[in-house]
Formats: C-alpha cells, sequence, structure tokens
C-alpha cells in the first residue's frame, strides 16, 4: 500500500522544467516517449499555455502527460495504479475540455476508464496504434520511378487535400491546410516525384537521438506500387544520415499493408497504444 503522501502530481509551467525534472524518466524509454519529448524540445524557449506534468512517487517521476491542444492529452506508461487516478484528478482541474486520449496500453485505459468514472462521460471511438522504431534501414527490393525531394508551396494544392484525407483516417480533427502550410514551409514535407508528387512522408518531433516519421499518405489510385515504401525509406535514410540514432513512428494496428511496409524497411514494434 502506498501511503498518500508518497505520491505528489507537479505541474511545469515551461517545457525547460518539465524536460528538466522528468526528462530522464522519459528518456528511459525515448522510442515510445518520442511524442511527449518531442513536444516539448520543439516548446523550450517559447511562452506556451501547454500542460506539462508528471506524478512522483518518493519524489520520482512514475507517470508522465502533456497536453498543447484544448481537447487532447498524451499520457507515458505506468506500473502505478495509483498514479493514474492522482493525475486523473490534475488533468480534469487543468484540461475541462480533454475529449481524445492516447498513450501506451494498458495505461491510457486505465487513465480512460478512471476519467470517464469521474466525469459520466463515455467514449465513442479507440483506434489502436503501435510504436515502432528503426536503427538501421532495410532498403526497398524495388524502387519505383522518381526521386524523393523536400516539398515546397507550389505542393501545398496537392498536399492540403492529401493531409486532409490523412487526418480523416487517423480520426483527427485538425486543419489540414494550416498543417500542410507550416510543416511545408519548415522543409518537413517530403514528396516522392515521378514528374509530379505521387506520394509523401514528414519528420517532426526531434528527440534527443531520433526523430519521429509521419503523415505518410499515397492517393488509393496510386496504391500499391512500392511509393509509401520508396518514399518512407528514402525519408528514413536521410534522417539517419543526419546523425539521428533511430527513426520512429505510430501505425495503425488494424492497417496490415502500412505494418508490412514499414517491417520490411526494418521497423520494430516497441509499444502497443491508443487513442481514445
Amino acid at each position: 500500500m502506498i501511503p498518500d503522501d508518497a505520491l505528489r502530481v507537479a505541474r511545469y509551467g515551461t517545457a525547460e522544467e518539465f524536460l528538466r525534472d522528468v526528462g530522464p524518466f522519459l528518456m528511459a524509454d525515448e522510442a515510445e516517449n518520442a511524442l511527449m519529448i518531442g513536444v516539448a524540445e520543439a516548446l523550450v524557449g517559447q511562452a506556451s499555455p501547454a500542460y506539462f506534468a508528471a506524478v512522483h512517487l518518493d519524489g520520482a517521476p512514475v507517470l508522465a502527460a502533456f497536453s498543447n491542444h484544448p481537447e487532447k492529452l498524451g499520457l507515458t506508461q505506468t506500473g502505478e495504479t495509483l498514479a493514474v487516478t492522482a493525475l486523473v484528478d490534475d488533468v480534469l482541474a487543468a484540461c475541462p475540455h480533454i475529449t481524445r486520449i492516447g498513450g501506451p496500453e494498458p495505461t491510457v485505459a486505465h487513465f480512460v476508464a478512471t476519467f470517464v468514472a469521474h466525469t459520466g462521460r463515455r467514449v465513442t471511438d479507440r483506434m489502436g496504434t503501435r510504436i515502432h522504431r528503426l536503427d538501421a534501414l532495410r532498403p526497398p527490393a524495388r524502387i519505383p520511378p522518381g526521386r524523393l525531394r523536400v516539398a515546397v508551396e507550389a505542393d501545398l494544392p496537392t498536399l492540403v487535400p492529401w493531409v486532409e484525407d490523412f487526418l480523416v483516417h487517423i480520426g483527427d480533427q485538425g486543419e489540414a491546410r494550416q498543417i500542410a502550410e507550416v510543416r511545408v514551409r519548415g522543409g518537413q514535407v517530403f514528396v516522392w516525384e515521378d514528374e509530379a508528387p505521387v506520394s509523401m512522408a514528414a519528420w517532426t518531433g526531434k528527440t534527443p537521438n531520433g526523430v519521429r516519421v509521419n503523415l505518410g499518405y499515397t492517393p488509393p489510385a496510386l496504391r500499391g506500387r512500392g511509393l509509401a515504401s520508396a518514399t518512407v525509406a528514402a525519408l528514413t535514410q536521410s534522417l539517419l544520415d543526419q546523425g539521428n540514432h533511430f527513426c520512429c513512428l505510430y501505425t495503425d494496428v488494424t492497417n496490415p499493408i502500412s505494418n508490412a511496409i514499414y517491417a520490411r524497411l526494418g521497423y520494430q514494434p516497441v509499444a502497443e497504444a491508443a487513442l481514445y
């Protein structure tokens, strides 16, 4: 039985404070926690209303959470049941409008169940995801015609509908045009070009040793030609060549095609997760 005074929830006013105190805990599973680390790293030096918190047991972090969007919350894994209950109380006080909660299983399921019990809300959807890590690329056996290049603003009429379809698939209500414009202007989006863009992928969330690959998308009419494999492989190798020790990404567990593509390239599962 954990004494009541052994658990403490700490909130952090800045990303720097959060990383200084909770960073070693997050870095113990860097790929699994890449989303949280990457968001915090990106907010260093910025005045941000983001919520960063951690539950400490006898002074050491055992569970962390963040929210950089009024309706979204992300969690880490924990083995401490009482830490989840303590965090739910703090999240409800600090982030009352949360409607989407994600993180590794089984912690996120326990958190959501406690959250629902406290609020009387109900779960309307669950998307199972899998977190993967790659340390060395296995290049595709077949490379389709074309080449990888960084996306430019002239590509936005093509990319905005792609991003919109991608967001619909993952159940995200983000603004596709804004996301595409910001990411393209930041040099984070890449396309496979065969006379015109035929596939895309992007990077985000730099961590001390790695980087996250996302926005992998090929239009339905062009799928089955190896374009997704070529795009993700070329971007992954470029990111490794830039000095990243690993790349990581999330997949939809119900999509066997994308999971098989990434597995062939060398991406290996490190954790099961979900978005509720």
